[in-house]
């Protein structure tokens, strides 16, 4: 078949990189495979909507959308986005012929990209298959619900929120998704069965078809090593430490709770003082303070790289506290290596609890820290978990069965009716994104002309910036009358 691959961003993090592995799978199982991108500088393989010659927008709606937000409502419900349905990037015509030629759009993480009138008025006729990678699509505007059930019926006075109220945006978005999804009749698609219920009991998506398939991996990239103390040597890691690995793409994230493992070494520490553990760890920020040695590599985006870590460490520890199906633990188990991670979310279905990895059902540092000492004093064990976890992985998350399974989606998805220029929410649709475009080209003049002036004042001597600043506020003045005319 003939498949249009949408993803708002390419093949990084989880999201971009799981809707990247699966393009491909279908790929070889004999599909046409197009890779669509809202925004970027494009190849051969990822194709931008928008123009890549235009000033970059993405940016700047996601900053609008930590405006909307506080830090503290953030990580007071371990999650770190909030995005909204009423802002959404301009989709500029013509549309890639890809598109209209494609028997089916498959949506993965669409944030800001699907509610175009453009790309709505495209489907028309088309089966829309959508695979979710977090809680976005049913909620109105959270992608991790914490606590709050409110998209069980309708969102309103969301707890993340500055500005909140009956009519919040988080209400307003959810009204707009509510109005929208009947033109797009999407099958929906979940990598952990979790999810899947989470959607069955929203009233977003609850009425729409659900199949639960996992993210494929490719079992021939994450591997085993041959020689687990000539790679722990070519790491600089000693050979006969138990490694500990763990990491995500941001250390400080609230939802993955990276300082949870920290706080059960720290805990761990006075009663193991000679134990020759070690700490593997990866992903940008600063490594927390910790009581055994640290090799932190940074962010790491080379499979093969990510690979060797995996499979030089004795457990990977993964301390989400919410999550939906995490590449990280499957990765980890194809290379070999056990898993241990709070019981949450899609979490318990990545592995054989006890067999291939390790749960901890209260989620607490305190209980992490018993488990980990449980399992390093057992740790002769460990081996047959080994080849356990890699034969598991290995049937779970082959691409080959992934491919398969949603060719049967494919199948028995029944056909988009669009949205068409004559409905009103047309008319709504495309006003929203006349209001984005304006919003965000104001924002982004707002950040250049202060950037403007950081860097002239760190050149020039103090006594100058306040006839800078005379000048930035004439210019702001200035930009703020052309707008205005």
């Amino acid at each position: 078949m003939r498949i249009a691959v949408l993803s708002t961003l390419p093949a990084i993090g989880g999201a971009g990189s799981a809707a990247w592995r699966l393009t491909r799978a279908l790929a070889d199982f004999g599909h046409e495979c197009s890779f669509f991108i809202l925004e970027g500088p494009g190849n051969s393989l990822h194709i931008p909507l928008i123009d890549k010659d235009n000033t970059p927008l993405l940016p700047a709606l996601f900053r609008h959308w930590s405006d909307l937000t506080t830090p503290e409502a953030l990580t007071a419900n371990a999650v770190e986005l909030f995005s909204d349905a009423v802002t959404s990037l301009n989709i500029s015509l013509p549309l890639p012929e890809a598109i209209h030629k494609a028997e089916v759009i498959h949506l993965h993480w669409v944030a800001g990209m699907l509610f175009s009138p453009a790309l709505l008025q495209a489907i028309a006729g088309k089966k829309v298959v959508w695979t979710l990678h977090d809680a976005n699509a049913f909620t109105g505007g959270c992608h991790y619900t914490g606590a709050c059930r409110a998209f069980k019926s309708h969102c309103c006075n969301c707890p993340l929120l500055k500005k909140r109220g009956a009519n919040d945006i988080s209400a307003r978005s959810f009204h707009l998704k509510e109005q929208t999804y009947p033109f797009i009749n999407p099958f929906i698609v979940t990598p952990s069965a979790w999810l899947g219920k989470e959607v069955k009991a929203g009233a977003l998506l609850g009425k729409y078809p659900v199949s639960t398939i996992p993210n494929p991996i490719n079992t021939e990239s994450f591997h085993p090593p041959r020689d687990i103390s000539a790679l722990r040597r070519k790491l600089n890691l000693p050979e006969d430490a138990f490694i500990i690995l763990s990491g995500c793409e941001h250390l400080h994230n609230p939802r993955k709770n990276t300082k949870a493992l920290f706080e059960a070494l720290e805990l761990l520490s006075p009663k193991a003082p000679d134990l020759p553990l070690t700490v593997l760890l990866y992903g940008y920020g600063q490594s927390p303070k910790c009581a055994f040695p640290v090799h932190h590599f940074g962010y790491v985006d080379n499979e093969t790289v990510m690979a060797e870590l995996y499979g030089a460490a004795d457990i990977f520890i993964h301390t989400s506290l919410q999550d939906n199906l995490p590449l990280s633990l499957c990765e980890a188990q194809l290379c070999g290596t056990p898993t241990l991670c709070f019981a949450i979310g899609g979490c318990p279905e990545t592995m054989l609890p006890g067999k291939t990895g390790f749960l901890v059902a209260e989620i607490t540092s305190q209980a992490l820290a018993e488990s980990l000492g449980l399992i390093i004093a057992t740790r002769n064990k460990l081996p047959d978990m080994r080849e356990a976890a890699r034969a598991f992985a290995v049937e779970r998350f082959a691409p080959n069965a992934a491919a398969a399974a949603y060719t049967e989606v494919f199948a028995k998805t029944q056909a988009a009716s669009g949205l068409m220029p004559d409905n009103p929410l047309y008319t709504v649709l495309l006003q929203n994104q006349i209001t984005t475009l304006k919003l965000l080209k104001k924002n982004n003049v707002h950040i250049y002309l202060n950037n403007i002036n950081l860097r002239i004042g760190r050149i020039l001597p103090r006594f100058m910036m306040r006839y800078l600043k005379k000048i930035y506020i004439w210019i702001r003045a200035f930009v703020a009358n052309l707008r205005s005319s």
